[in-house]
């Protein structure tokens, strides 16, 4: 099955994205492992209540009604969601075990199912499951290694680290790099002016990633360039996300400019 946006977890944040979507022209197929929406929430204790006024509480799209009272309770908040679900796609028992690259998509293994997606939003929230091991920790060396070729521009050590059908992309172009031969290609022709970066690491969706700084003015100090956000499997790079937007370096904390 192929879907162009599907959004996985139907809680607030999840509900929210679909409606953002939808407003943007795309029909998200949210999937949900529980039988319901909102179900973190159906299993809070029963007494709560919101501790903000519901009037900044609200899903975008539809505020809650003024009959639930300043700061809902529990049961009405859950009433609230479901209504602001509905007309909305949702499939219901569904978990999503694994999300891959697939070529310029996204693999979504359901179990005994799989779909694909052109994009995918996850929005299971940070107690949804118990968290995997650090995957900075379980690839410390193969980052080490990564950072180390790329800052001094060693084009030979970095292919050694992906694997042979990686693929590299550079939203907003329409670039789709695959396999180490290709790669390697643009490392030493079109992406050579990156030579003398630094990498700057940060976490972005839970991973590790990294803010890459490319030298000017004679070298005397470093610009942004762009996020870069590797994607791993088996000790190798599967694929290297650059994010051209240097906007994103002061959402991730990141100074305007290193010093040389």
């Amino acid at each position: 099955m192929d879907e162009r946006v599907v959004v996985v977890g139907a809680g607030p944040a999840g509900l929210a994205a679909a409606w953002a979507i939808r407003r943007a022209g795309a029909d998200p197929l949210i999937l949900e492992r529980a039988a319901t929406v909102a179900a973190s929430w159906r299993a809070r204790h029963d007494q709560l209540r919101l501790n903000t006024h519901r009037m900044f509480s609200h899903q975008p799209g539809m505020r809650i009604p003024r009959r639930y009272g300043p700061f809902p309770a529990r049961d009405d908040y859950v009433a609230y969601l479901e209504q602001y679900a509905a007309g909305m796609r949702l499939r219901f028992g569904t978990a999503v075990d694994r999300i891959d690259r697939a070529g310029p998509r996204w693999k979504l293994n359901l179990g005994d199912d799989s779909l694909t997606a052109a994009h995918v939003v996850v929005a299971t929230g940070p107690d949804a499951e118990e968290p995997a091991a650090d995957l900075a920790e379980q690839h410390r060396e193969l980052l080490t290694r990564y950072v180390d070729a790329f800052q001094r521009y060693d084009v030979d050590e970095l292919v050694t680290l992906l694997h042979d059908d990686a693929s590299f992309s550079m939203p907003p172009f329409e670039m789709w790099l695959r396999g180490a031969d290709e790669i390697r290609g643009f490392w030493t022709g079109f992406g050579s002016p990156c030579a003398g970066s630094r990498l700057v690491p940060v976490v972005a969706n839970g991973g590790p990633a990294f803010g890459q700084y490319k030298p000017v003015a004679g070298g005397t100090r470093f610009e942004p360039w762009c996020i870069q956000v590797p994607e791993f499997r088996d000790g190798r790079f599967t694929h290297l996300h650059h994010f051209l937007d240097t906007s994103l370096f002061a959402r991730f904390g990141l100074p305007p400019y290193l010093e040389a």
